[in-house]
């Protein structure tokens, strides 16, 4: 029997994501991601945008390092992540030095966020 179908979803769910880790096997780490809805996720997204490319042009013309540009681009992903989801499953505490201390020893955890996040909220799934 399915499930009761309810016009507003719940206001947060829990979703594993798989973490890259360099020279070791991936780690999972189950977030509470916020059930945005559509315009409210386009508000987020064209903010981050916006923010991205604003650092992005007052460092136009200068050679910067893919370490130099994460280390600028990163208090940006953190408030994206912070304004996507609310918890996660690890001991320490879901905050943003947390999170910065996340994606600078994990640099591929902010996109394996984004996108798995995404995907559920979409619920693009494959058919079994």
């Amino acid at each position: 029997m399915a499930a009761k179908f309810e016009l507003i979803p719940n206001p947060t769910f829990k979703l594993p994501v798989s973490i890259p880790c360099a020279g070791e096997a991936d780690g999972s780490i189950t977030f509470t991601f916020k059930h945005l809805a559509t315009d409210e996720l386009s508000d987020i997204q064209g903010d981050f945008s916006d923010r991205i490319e604003a650092l992005m042009k007052e460092h136009e013309g200068q050679e910067l390092s893919a370490a130099q540009i994460d280390k600028l681009q990163r208090p940006i992903m953190v408030g994206f992540l912070e304004a996507i989801a609310s918890g996660w499953d690890l001991k320490q505490e879901f905050n943003a030095e947390n999170l910065d201390t996340l994606l600078r020893y994990r640099p591929a955890a902010f996109v394996a966020i984004t996108s798995a996040f995404r995907l559920e909220l979409w619920a693009v799934r494959q058919k079994p």
